[in-house]
């Protein structure tokens, strides 16, 4: 499989840990609405979303050969594309792919096919403006997700009796 990546480098980037802002990842080909599977998504736009807006910080594309081997692993390539996102919006994604997700802290988040991107953004600056949702508000505060958050706890002397 082949990732190709385009960065936009222009030195005004935020940090995730940096102004309460989160990177997103959406699975999309057009890069305008997400109309991928996860599994299967030949793109992905990835943008920064903070209380003052947006950015888009990256575009991936995955091209698969023909001939690929049925049993190759087609989610290690997506994975590595969303690594540090917050959440990746997708139409479609497997429980394999879900399990692997949360393991490495991304939250996927399901939506309709051609849901506009702008409008998940729009909706996603609201939220942290307001109230953000638990898996937005644990990613803000650096927390692991998933099991690994039980992890955590416990390595910080936390016990339920």
């Amino acid at each position: 499989m082949t990732v190709r990546h385009l960065r936009i480098a222009d030195g005004e980037g935020l940090e995730p840990a940096h102004q309460g802002s989160v990177r997103i990842a959406f699975a999309t080909a057009d890069r305008h609405t997400v109309d991928q599977h996860f599994g299967l998504a030949s793109g992905f736009a990835i943008y920064q979303v903070g209380c003052s807006g947006t950015r888009l910080l990256e575009v991936a594309d995955i091209e698969e050969p023909a001939d690929a081997a049925p049993d190759c692993d087609r989610l290690a390539p997506r994975l590595q594309v969303v690594e540090g996102c917050a959440a990746l919006y997708c139409n479609a994604i497997g429980a394999p792919a879900v399990r692997r997700l949360l393991t490495q802290g991304c939250q996927p988040r399901k939506v309709s096919h051609g849901t506009a991107i702008d409008t998940v953004l729009g909706t996603l600056i609201a939220q942290l403006r307001e109230r953000p949702p638990a898996w937005l508000s644990r990613a803000l505060r650096g927390e692991p997700a998933g099991e690994a958050r039980f992890d955590a706890m416990e390595a910080t002397g936390w016990w339920a009796d």
